[in-house]
């Protein structure tokens, strides 16, 4: 009889091992997915002219209650974002468009915006070390 006992005791401590792992592997899941929709997911990419650097525009889901966030980077060509290198960033956005008028010359047009960052020109060590510089209009379309 203790013999049974102790097996009905091993076999509930095993179920109940069991079913924490389960739990938890449901709960990191749920949390790996949650957080894979707040990543920034790149929605275009122009390359400008001379074809070297791309102006790269970048769009993150805030959740249910907020608006998404726009992110526009300018990187080497082909190359990808890094979060923080932003020369603009914006959430409430209404009609944004960024095209590249000239070689060297970006332009981020918009109707409606709350614009959190921008800078009005970019450059990088990657690119002809600094000496390649992108000038930045931002232009409130009516």
């Amino acid at each position: 009889m203790e013999g049974l006992l102790l097996v009905v005791a091993k076999s509930k401590i095993i179920i109940i091992v069991a079913a924490i792992i389960l739990i938890a592997g449901i709960v990191m899941n749920f949390i790996w997915n949650v957080n894979k929709d707040f990543e920034p997911k790149e929605i275009s990419r122009f390359t400008s002219p001379d074809s070297k650097v791309d102006a790269v525009l970048m769009q993150t889901n805030g959740g249910a209650t907020t608006s998404y966030g726009y992110f526009l980077h300018i990187v080497p060509k082909g190359k990808s974002t890094k979060k923080g290198d932003e020369i603009f960033r914006a959430d409430r956005v209404e009609g944004l468009i960024f095209k590249w008028i000239k070689v060297k010359r970006l332009e981020i047009k918009f109707k409606k915006a709350q614009i959190l960052h921008f800078e009005n020109s970019w450059c990088s060590e990657e690119v002809n070390n600094f000496n390649y510089r992108v000038d930045i209009d931002l232009v409130k379309d009516k």
